[in-house]
C-alpha cells in the first residue's frame, strides 16, 4: 500500500503511533479497509488515454507494419479501435502512440495510478505483443503483454513493472511504444488494441505469511530426485538412496532452515478422471521419509509440485480440473502436517502459458487447497519459468496466506556453463561479473522487492545456482552478489543443488559430509556454519549396563571444567551434567532415556586458558527403559511387538513405522490397520539387513526397537 501514503496523511499519523502486536494487526486491517474505501471512491473514473471517443493520442509512427484507426472489425468499446497489420523481416515490428504532439504540448502524468489497462486481440502464433513507456529520450522497462488472443482480452499492467530498473519520469510520459517480436526472423499478422486507460486496482488483504517467510531463512532443494521424471521410462525412478538422513542432518547442522522437496506428483497420477494418485508408488515412501527428516531436524518443508505435464494457452481449461484433483489428493494426504512448518507449492516454473491464463489455473488450485487446509501457507510463482520479471508483472491472488516465489539463473551463459544437459551443451567458459551483470541482478531484486512492498506480500527466492564447472573465483563472486541482494531485502532463499560434484551447481561433497568439503565462500555468503567447533580427540569409551550408559574419558588437561552433553540426533545438544576433571580422568553413569534406542554424547571442555574444545562424538545403542519387545529377531516374514500383550491388543499404538538403516520409512501403519493385522506386522518384500521400528502410542509416548531381517 506504499502508493497510497501521499493520499492519506491521516493514516501516516496513525502508523507513527507505537503499537503492540495485537494493536498493529488491528490497525493494519483498519488501514486496509480505509484503503479499499479510498480506492472505490475513485476507481470507476480512471484516466482514459484512448477510450469511448476520448483520446490523448496526438500522433503515431509505425515500422514494418501499418497502423490504422478503424470503425470496422468490432471495436471492444465505443466506435473505433486500432489495427496494426505487421510484416517483419528482422524479428520485430513496432509503432509509437505519441501524447505530447512531438514535444509541443504537455506530457501525460502517470503518477497516482497502479495499473495501465488495455485490451487486445490478434497476434500470430509464436509472436509476442510487447509494450514500453517513453519520457522524452528515456525509456521504461519492456513488458510482454501476451501472445495470440482470439478475443479481446483485458490486460492490467502494473505501473511498477513499466518503470523498474529505469530512470523514466512517470510524471512526464510522452509516448506508449508497442511492438510485436518473435524468435523467428520473419513473420506477419494483425494486432488490434483498444480502451487504454490508467486505473487503480485495490490491493489484496494484508498478508499473514510474513512470519513463515522470516522463519524460512536459508534453504536448499532436494534436487533431481523425486521430480526426476526422465528416469521413469528406464525404471530408475525414484533413485532410492540419492538423499539420505545424514545429508539432511549435515545441512541442518550448518544452519539450513528450509527443505524444498520437488515431486513429480502429476506423473504419478492417472491422466483420466478422477486422476487418482498412485500412493503405493515407491516415491511416496521416500516422501514420507523426507517428512520425518524435516520433523526430526526442525526444518520447514515445502512440498512442491514439480515437472508436471505441460500447461499452455491451448490446454489450460482442460488441464485445470486435473491439477485441482491432484492437489486435492496431495492436501488430503499431507494436510495433517503442522501449518507452522509445512508449505504447499502448487506449480513449478510454468512457461508456455500467459499471465492471465495462469492466474485462472492457480486461483482454481488455491481455492481447491483451501477446502482442506485453510491455515497452511501456499507458495505461488509466475509464468516465464517463475521469473522475477514475470512475478513483478503479475497480480496477487485472492488469498492472504501466500508466499510468492521466483527463480533466477541469470546470466544464463555464466551459471550454466560446462553442463552436458544445456542447449547448446558445454558452451565456452564465462567469467563473472562482466558488463552490466551486477546492475542487472540489483535491478531484478529491486523490482521484485518493490512489487512485494506494493502488495504487502512476502517473496521467496526458491531457486538459484551456479555451475561447478565455472572458475571458483567467479562462482564466489556470483553467490556473493546474489546473497548481497537477498540480505539487502531480508528475503528467504533456497539453493537449487548443494551436493553435485560435477555437471551441476553443488558446493559440498555428498560422499564426504564434513565441514572441509563445503566451499568456504558459499558457506560464508549464505551465513552457514558447518564447522562451529574446535574438536580435540580425547581417549574415551562408552557402553551400556542395565539401564545406564557408562562413559569414560581420558583428558590431557588435569584441571578443566567439563560439560557432558547428549543428543538424540547428533545435531541438537543439551548439557546433562557439569563436573571438574579429576587428574585428567573421568567416569560417570547416565540413566537411559525411555524410548531412545540410539544416543549420542560428547564433552564440552573449558581448560584453564578459557578456550572451548569439544570431544569427538560417541554413540551407543542400549536396551531402554520400558522397551517393547520385538520378535522373532532375527525376523523373516513378520514381527510381533510385545508378544501380543494387552497393550498391543487394545491398539495402544496409533502408528507403527518401519525404517531401514538409512532412516528411510519403508512401512507406515495407522491405528485401523494395526487393529486388523492380528498382531503380526508384515515384512514381505523387504531385503536382508538392519531395520528399526518406531511405535507411537495414544498418549504420545514413542517407543523404538531394532531388529534384523535374514
Amino acid at each position: 500500500m506504499q502508493y497510497l501514503t501521499n493520499r492519506m496523511p491521516a493514516i501516516q499519523v496513525l502508523i507513527a503511533i507505537p503499537l503492540n502486536l495485537k494493536t498493529f494487526h488491528f490497525m493494519k486491517y483498519l488501514i486496509y479497509i480505509i484503503c479499499l474505501l479510498t480506492f472505490f471512491s475513485y476507481l470507476a473514473s480512471g484516466n482514459p488515454i484512448y477510450k469511448s471517443g476520448t483520446s490523448l493520442i496526438t500522433g503515431f509512427w509505425d515500422e514494418q507494419g501499418v497502423l490504422s484507426e478503424i470503425t470496422t472489425e468490432n471495436p471492444y468499446e465505443g466506435g473505433q479501435h486500432y489495427r496494426f497489420t505487421y510484416n517483419f523481416t528482422d524479428h520485430w515490428s513496432g509503432l509509437g502512440l505519441n501524447m505530447d504532439n512531438w514535444g509541443t504540448t504537455a506530457p501525460v502524468d502517470f503518477t497516482g495510478f497502479t495499473h495501465l489497462r488495455l485490451v487486445y486481440r490478434g497476434v500470430s502464433a509464436q509472436h509476442t505483443f510487447r509494450i514500453q513507456l517513453r519520457s522524452g529520450n528515456d525509456f521504461g522497462a519492456l513488458y510482454d503483454v501476451g501472445g495470440t488472443a482470439q478475443n479481446y482480452t483485458v490486460i492490467d499492467i502494473p505501473i511498477i513493472v513499466l518503470t523498474a530498473g529505469t530512470t523514466i519520469s512517470l510524471s512526464e510520459i510522452t509516448e506508449i511504444d508497442i511492438s510485436v517480436v518473435s524468435n523467428n526472423a520473419s513473420g506477419s499478422g494483425t494486432l488490434y488494441f483498444d480502451a487504454i486507460e490508467l486505473v487503480n486496482i485495490a490491493p489484496p488483504p494484508p498478508s499473514i505469511a510474513w512470519p513463515m517467510a522470516a522463519a524460512m531463512s536459508q534453504g536448499f532443494n532436494l534436487n533431481n530426485w523425486l521430480e526426476a521424471y526422465w528416469l521413469i521410462p528406464f525404471n530408475a525412478y525414484p533413485e532410492v538412496n540419492k538423499f539420505r538422513r545424514e545429508h539432511i542432518a549435515f545441512l541442518a547442522s550448518g544452519g539450513i532452515k528450509t527443505m524444498r522437496m520437488p515431486v513429480t506428483f502429476e506423473r504419478m497420477a492417472d491422466t483420466a478422471p478422477p486422476y487418482t494418485l498412485n500412493v503405493d508408488h515407491e516415491a511416496f515412501r521416500l516422501i514420507d521419509s523426507c517428512i520425518l527428516w524435516a520433523q526430526d531436524y526442525g526444518l520447514i518443508l515445502s512440498i512442491d509440485n514439480h515437472h508436471g505435464y505441460e500447461l499452455n494457452d491451448a490446454n489450460y481449461l482442460q488441464e485445470t480440473p486435473r491439477l485441482c484433483a491432484v492437489w486435492r489428493q496431495i492436501v488430503q494426504r499431507y494436510g495433517h502436517l503442522p501449518a507452522a512448518s509445512t508449505l504447499f507449492e502448487i506449480l513449478n516454473e510454468p512457461h508456455a502459458i500467459s499471465k492471465n491464463n495462469l492466474h485462472y489455473v492457480q486461483q482454481a488450485i488455491i481455492d481447491t487447497i483451501r477446502l482442506y487446509v485453510p491455515n497452511h501457507t501456499i507458495v505461488v510463482g509466475a509464468n516465464s519459468y517463475n521469473s522475477g520479471a514475470a512475478l513483478a508483472a503479475s497480480d496477487p491472488y485472492d488469498d492472504n496466506n501466500i508466499i510468492y516465489t521466483f527463480h533466477s539463473y541469470e546470466p544464463y551463459f555464466f551459471t550454466h556453463q560446462g553442463m552436458s544437459w544445456t542447449s547448446p551443451p558445454f558452451f565456452p567458459p564465462v567469467s563473472f561479473p562482466q558488463g552490466n551483470d551486477m546492475a542487472n541482478i540489483a535491478a531484478l531484486f529491486s523490482t521484485v522487492n518493490a512489487w512485494s512492498e506494493l502488495y504487502d506480500v512476502p517473496v521467496w527466492m526458491g531457486e538459484f545456482g551456479v555451475a561447478n564447472s565455472a572458475a571458483l573465483q567467479s562462482r564466489c563472486n556470483y553467490v556473493e552478489a546474489i546473497m548481497d541482494q537477498i540480505d539487502l531485502y531480508d528475503m528467504p532463499f533456497a539453493y537449487w543443488d548443494v551436493f553435485s560434484v560435477n555437471d551441476g551447481f553443488g558446493f559440498a561433497d555428498p560422499n564426504n559430509l564434513v565441514p572441509s568439503s563445503v566451499i568456504p565462500c558459499f558457506e560464508e555468503a549464505m551465513h552457514l556454519n558447518f564447522s562451529p567447533l574446535s574438536i580435540i580427540e580425547f581417549g574415551s569409551s562408552i557402553d551400556c549396563t542395565k539401564d545406564l550408559v557408562r562413559l569414560k574419558w581420558q583428558l590431557d588437561e588435569l584441571h578443566a571444567h567439563v560439560e557432558i552433553q547428549s543428543s538424540l540426533d547428533a545435531y541438537s545438544w543439551k548439557t546433562i551434567r557439569h563436573m571438574l576433571a579429576d587428574n585428567g580422568k573421568m567416569e560417570l553413569e547416565i540413566p537411559i532415556e525411555a524410548g531412545v534406542p540410539l544416543s549420542y554424547y560428547r564433552l564440552k571442555v573449558t581448560p584453564g586458558n578459557l578456550e572451548i574444545y569439544y570431544s569427538g562424538i560417541q554413540s551407543v545403542r542400549c536396551e531402554e527403559k520400558g522397551k517393547v519387545k520385538v520378535f522373532p529377531n532375527p525376523a523373516k516374514d513378520y514381527i510381533i511387538i510385545n508378544g501380543g500383550n494387552s497393550e498391543y491388543k487394545d491398539s495402544r499404538f496409533e502408528e507403527i513405522i518401519i525404517l531401514n538403516s538409512l532412516g528411510q520409512i519403508i512401512r507406515h501403519f495407522t491405528g485401523k490397520e494395526i487393529a486388523e493385522m492380528n498382531q503380526e506386522i508384515p515384512l514381505t518384500g523387504l531385503i536382508s539387513g538392519q531395520y528399526y521400528v518406531r511405535m507411537i502410542q495414544n498418549n504420545g509416548v514413542v517407543r523404538n526397537a531394532g531388529f534384523i531381517i535374514l
